[in-house]
């Protein structure tokens, strides 16, 4: 599966849920009515600059802070084609991986926004082809793996669901 995106880059480490999406936005009658103010606090106007299938590029420990299902929800739903970090939080990246959102580990450089950026994750790569850059991915493995490859857990319960009988 390749995956191709412009980069909209946030270079900072421990970049919380709540830098993500707010949460004076989540008690709204509708989750999707909360998508426009996806990284208001960080990048005012970044839902007008977004278009569906383009990639976040940030530092360690992304999605740090609250484990509530909310960020990883709106990313998924806004059409981000993926989230690239150097590291992400465990509850953060337990979360993306249940909703079907790609998330992809590596140690990024020299990347700016604007950037077109290709993730292949069967051969373990990101690329920027206009600078020549390539940098080794973290790929995911067993159920993590099988998850994301199903589109999330309720759909890989779905396709699954003789293993899951109780005896």
């Amino acid at each position: 599966m390749e995956i191709i995106g412009k980069a909209h880059v946030f270079p900072v480490d421990n970049l919380n849920s709540d830098y993500i999406i707010s949460g004076r936005y989540l008690g709204k009658a509708k989750i999707d009515d909360a998508i426009p103010h996806l990284f208001e606090e960080l990048s005012p106007g970044f839902f007008d600059r977004f278009s569906p299938g383009d990639i976040i590029l940030s530092g360690w420990n992304f999605g740090a802070g609250s484990t509530r299902e909310h960020a990883p929800l709106l990313l998924k739903k806004s059409g981000i084609g993926a989230v690239v970090a150097k590291s992400f939080s465990r509850g953060f990246f337990r979360n993306g991986i249940n909703l079907g959102l790609l998330l992809v580990e590596t140690d990024w450089m020299n990347i700016t926004d604007g950037d077109l950026v290709k993730i292949n994750m069967e051969e373990g790569y990101l690329s920027i082809p206009e600078k020549e850059l390539s940098f080794k991915t973290r790929k995911l493995a067993g159920i993590a793996e099988e998850i994301h490859k199903s589109g999330g857990l309720l759909p890989y319960f779905k396709q699954h669901r003789e293993q899951f009988k109780i005896r």
